[in-house]
């Protein structure tokens, strides 16, 4: 980080009455903030992906609540991701497009037995309708 940089978050840190960067009891001070297991996670994911643990475990100490588990925090972010199928990023930092897993059940049929969404459409194959079936009965699901 360079000084100039260091300098103007170290001014906003005292805007706010928290200490300085090189303050010990910085990280005590900022997770006295933290709201919930949400927001957490949220300030767990903004860091570069190599420092998450680390962040997790300075933190966590600090917490107002009792903190879940690190791969509980990530395992909910990620399912988070892609349920919003937000791009994903390789290990050089670039971008992709989310790609939807394929899924492939025990028949060997992409799934089709235990899949709870069956694509069904009328006569026009270009128009597929989406349609939530009910696992255990395989009836259409009331909406």
């Amino acid at each position: 980080m360079n000084d100039r940089l260091q300098r103007r978050i170290n001014h906003t840190l005292a805007e706010h009455g928290f200490g300085e960067l090189t303050d010990p009891g910085l990280v005590h001070q900022l997770a006295f903030f933290v709201r919930s297991h949400e927001h957490f996670r949220s300030l767990l994911i903004t860091a570069e992906p190599e420092e998450r643990r680390n962040m997790y475990e300075a933190m966590s100490p600090y917490l107002r609540f009792k903190p879940r588990s690190f791969d509980e925090y990530m395992a909910d972010a990620a399912a988070d991701a892609e349920a919003r199928q937000l791009p994903t990023q390789d290990a050089e930092g670039g971008l992709h497009e989310f790609q939807v897993p394929e899924i492939s059940g025990p028949s060997g049929r992409g799934g089709q037995d235990h899949n709870p969404v069956h694509e069904a459409g009328p006569d026009d194959p270009e128009e597929k309708v989406t349609h939530a079936v009910d696992e255990k009965t395989g009836q259409k699901a009331s909406e």
